[in-house]
């Protein structure tokens, strides 16, 4: 028997010339996110605690400066992911334009809690497919 085989066309997204925040305190998965990013062309920073990333998406230097934030719910600091995306939307360095992620296993319902504004979702294991429709999806709706 013969077997034929099915090609799908799938475009990936073009991040070239943006900067994306990657926030996560478990470094494989850190490492694997920002791999994905730097693929599609962005340069990616890292940070490996929510205080560090609220701090990079509020300080002068950095704000308004990123197209998207990928984050974990707990990253093993004083406060969680969700409490930073909530914090960083109150802030007025907030721009409705940056593509928020929330990268989490059991924590998704967590994120539920905080008042976020298009919040998107990217389930573990992590699926490098799935961050690019999400990604895609984000793009085409700013």
């Amino acid at each position: 028997m013969a077997y034929t085989a099915q090609v799908e066309e799938y475009s990936l997204p073009n991040l070239e010339g943006q900067r994306w925040l990657v926030v996560d305190d478990e470094g494989l998965i850190s490492l694997a996110n920002s791999q994905t990013l730097k693929k599609l062309g962005a340069t990616v920073t890292r940070v490996r605690t929510a205080e560090n990333g609220l701090a990079a998406l509020t300080t002068k230097e950095h704000a308004k400066k990123f197209k998207g934030v990928i984050s974990d719910y707990d990253t093993n600091s004083d406060i969680t992911g969700g409490d930073m995306f909530e914090q960083y939307c109150a802030s007025k360095h907030y721009n409705p334009e940056t593509i928020l992620i929330a990268s989490s296993g059991s924590d998704q319902e967590r994120f539920k809690n905080h008042n976020i504004p298009n919040l998107h979702h990217l389930p573990k294991p992590l699926d490098q497919y799935a961050l690019h429709d999400i990604i895609e999806s984000a793009l085409s709706s700013n």
